[in-house]
């Protein structure tokens, strides 16, 4: 499906109409649901539309979910955190560094979040900060009883070049 529309205009077409439709369905079943329900609807529709391609309305429906955090408590750190990986991708570092820490002042205990907050480091160049973020990471884990090949890769790669 992605490679036909990667190389057909009138897919594409066809797809963002599409992508719309379903964006605006979920906002309306979204608009029904309490906080939490609500605030799962929205950050789910931008991971959706992040993955289809539309960054600009993935934003939107993390911002949307975002909003609703007063009302559901750390119910949005999973928000602000794809929100946060959507503006690294973009590089707007500053904000993704923000709102990555956001994300962990309402969830300290995000392992994933806490192992993206050191992979941005790590792009940025504070390679300390990173090597520190990934072995909280693998704390958080619960390191060496419950291994991530992943993070444990990053930390060795980034201690490699301390």
């Amino acid at each position: 499906f992605q490679r036909c529309l990667e190389s057909n205009a009138e897919a594409r077409a066809l797809n963002g109409g599409v992508t719309a439709a379903v964006a605006d369905a979920s906002v309306q079943v979204a608009d029904t649901l309490d906080g939490e329900a609500q605030q799962a609807v929205l950050n789910s529709l931008g991971l959706a539309l992040r993955t289809l391609g539309d960054t600009q309305g993935a934003m939107r429906s993390f911002q949307r979910a975002i909003e609703l955090i007063p009302s559901c408590g750390n119910c949005g750190h999973e928000a602000l955190a794809n929100a946060a990986g959507l503006l690294a991708d973009s590089g707007d570092n500053e904000r993704a560094l923000q709102f990555y820490r956001d994300s962990l002042a309402l969830s300290p205990g995000s392992a994933e979040v806490v192992n993206n907050l050191g992979f941005l480091h790590e792009r940025l160049g504070n390679l300390q900060e990173a090597a520190n973020h990934y072995r909280h990471a693998l704390h958080l884990l619960g390191f060496p009883a419950r291994r991530n090949a992943q993070i444990e890769t990053n930390l060795r790669l980034v201690e490699a070049r301390l």
